[in-house]
């Protein structure tokens, strides 16, 4: 049927408003859309002054037959999913841990993320959210935590130097170079990878070995720190978000090095958006700490640190065989002893497509 579209900028299907160039880029017809890649054929850049001349909608479908001033006929598909793109997910503001008591983590069966896909969809909110779930009774078999990883979803490896997945286990500091982590060398809590660019985001830590004694491992919420600096010095957190420093990892096999503030502000919401804070990786020895703002950069880093390592908002747990404590590594600062453990690292991209993949499996038929 003929539409009056002359004037509109718009045109309404279903309540939804579109640009007819927009109409034009979503084309889902066999020329523009290859249905098997599930992706666009298109080459050319849309002209942005086309105009949608004629369009009928089956709303039982989701489909609208349009006609536009270019003489192309196609076809959208005008059902959408506004809680399953991408910016839903990544617009979740981290729950901040309480800064009076310890936070507890939630508790999962990996046989229940196996068969349940509500529990693992939970589970996985719970990383969004609160940045650090454990699972209980997991495979333990060396290198397992590559299956499980893909089992659950969560894969693939974010591949560093130290390879797609390791295991720290203590080994003599005179031995090996790499890194502390494989050493009994004391770590401060820290964040892992700040000379990657960027650093990896979801970690996955797999408990092969308790320790006999000892071996607990401490988290600490990053972000709660962070805003708690800010609401009671807000010069020291101007300070440490806006000032960069350099992070670098040296080795006869490698280079890393990177520059970017402890507290990452994201510009487009004003929220905080990682913490880069790794004692054993950072160098303030290079120029880019002006010296007029050295002293005050220390001040403001010196009282950051106090109330990261305020053991009274801490956790604190003791990993056995088979558990796997999965926590993300922009905001949770970590440090562990005296195991065998196997670690892997992820992308939150892979965390997202699970979930999105969750939500329509969990629509009712």
């Amino acid at each position: 049927m003929e539409k009056d579209l002359n004037e509109s900028p718009t045109i309404s299907i279903n309540g939804l408003e579109w640009l007819h160039a927009q109409t034009r880029d979503n084309c889902r017809c066999c020329t523009c859309w290859n249905s098997l890649l599930q992706q666009g054929r298109k080459v050319n850049v849309i002209d942005y002054n086309v105009r949608v001349i004629d369009y009928t909608v089956d709303i039982n479908s989701g489909r609208a037959d349009m006609t536009w001033s270019d003489g192309h006929q196609g076809h959208i598909m005008f059902i959408s999913r506004p809680d399953n793109c991408n910016s839903t997910w990544d617009s979740i503001q981290p729950v901040l841990w309480s800064q009076s008591e310890a936070y507890v983590p939630e508790v999962y069966q990996y046989n229940d993320l196996i068969t349940n896909i509500s529990m693992r969809f939970l589970c996985y909110m719970n990383i969004l959210h609160h940045g650090i779930v454990q699972i209980r009774n997991a495979p333990i078999l060396e290198g397992e935590i590559m299956s499980v990883a893909t089992t659950l979803g969560l894969g693939p490896a974010w591949r560093s130097v130290f390879g797609d997945m390791f295991t720290v286990r203590n080994k003599p500091s005179n031995t090996q170079f790499g890194n502390q982590a494989y050493t009994s060398l004391p770590l401060a809590l820290h964040t892992d990878l700040p000379y990657y660019e960027p650093p990896p985001d979801i970690f996955l830590f797999s408990c092969r070995e308790a320790a006999l004694s000892g071996g607990e491992s401490l988290y600490c919420d990053g972000f709660a720190a962070a805003y708690a600096l800010k609401k009671s010095y807000p010069e020291y957190f101007t300070i440490l978000s806006t000032i960069k420093v350099i992070n670098r990892d040296d080795t006869p096999e490698w280079q890393l090095l990177s520059m970017r503030p402890i507290i990452e502000i994201d510009p487009t919401t004003g929220c905080i958006f990682r913490i880069s804070d790794n004692p054993a990786a950072r160098d303030t020895a290079a120029a880019n700490l002006d010296t007029p703002l050295s002293k005050d950069w220390y001040a403001a880093y010196a009282r950051y640190r106090h109330i990261v390592d305020d053991m009274t908002t801490n956790v604190v747990f003791k990993m056995e065989p088979g558990d796997i404590t999965i926590f993300d590594g922009r905001n949770a600062f970590d440090v562990s002893s005296n195991r065998c453990m196997d670690g892997m690292y992820t992308m939150r991209s892979h965390l997202h497509s699970t979930l999105r993949k969750l939500q329509i499996e969990m629509k009712p038929k």
